[in-house]
């Protein structure tokens, strides 16, 4: 059973190459992240997780699920997440969280795809987003291709930075991040419902007076990035550095 969780495609893409490859079956968890349920699971297969990282650490959304759902059948786990640049010590944190609950991880992969941090970067055009996912192919294949012959994952060392970035520095983005940026709502708003709809966390209500948000923000920004209209904006940042989804799977895998 694979799981994932993505706000503006990229793990849902790698989750599905590796679904298709071992022929397993696809759980997407953003409703189980809004929702805060549990959920129950049962699979003979080894379980897969595919997450994207934020600051270096998966979301504390996710991590929240893997600690309080519950896993029948097959006690064997992998990870594989996506990144803009650097995982940080991230495989650890998830290594020690299954090991808690009696999980046997047989290791950790990340994934370079295109970065949709867009409060920091230039986002990628379609062409050049294409390209660089197409890179990533032969790994998210060789991952496929492990995890279907139950084989571990090669390990990867971790340094001190790591461990500080997804320690002290993730827990200051956790905390104070969505407080320091605030999003807005333009007049471009068409009230489609589309970012209420797509919160991981429900933190987006559609209301007489047009959108609003709450305080369950975990910044993944895929209300900036998929707005139809591009009407919310966080600080002028997705209007300087545009926006990012991940392009069309029959796009990416199609013949040069």
């Amino acid at each position: 059973m694979i799981f994932y969780f993505s706000a503006t495609g990229n793990s849902r893409f790698v989750a599905k190459v590796l679904a298709d490859h071992c022929q397993d079956e696809l759980v997407c968890l953003n409703d189980y992240l809004k929702n805060q349920s549990k959920g129950e699971f049962s699979s003979e297969k080894p379980y897969v997780l595919v997450a994207p990282v934020y600051a270096w650490k998966i979301p504390a959304r996710v991590q929240d699920f893997l600690a309080k759902a519950s896993f029948s059948g097959s006690r064997k786990w992998y990870v594989v997440v996506t990144m803009g640049g650097s995982s940080g010590a991230a495989a650890n944190a998830c290594q020690t969280l299954l090991e808690q609950r009696g999980m046997e991880f047989l290791g950790f992969q990340d994934i370079c795809m295109p970065d949709n941090f867009l409060i920091a970067d230039r986002m990628l055009e379609k062409s050049q987003a294409i390209e660089k996912i197409r890179a990533s192919l032969p790994l998210i294949r060789q991952t496929a291709e492990r995890i279907s012959k139950g084989e571990h994952l090669p390990s990867k060392e971790e340094s001190a930075k790591d461990r500080l970035l997804s320690g002290m520095v993730n827990w200051g983005f956790n905390h104070f991040m969505s407080k320091i940026c605030s999003f807005t709502v333009s007049e471009q708003c068409v009230r489609c419902g589309r970012c209420v709809q797509d919160c991981p966390t429900g933190n987006i209500q559609l209301t007489d007076k047009g959108i609003s948000f709450g305080d369950q923000c975990m910044f993944c920004l895929g209300c900036i990035n998929q707005c139809p209209t591009h009407a919310i904006d966080c600080k002028g940042k997705g209007a300087q550095n545009g926006h990012y989804t991940c392009p069309p799977d029959e796009e990416i895998l199609s013949e040069r």
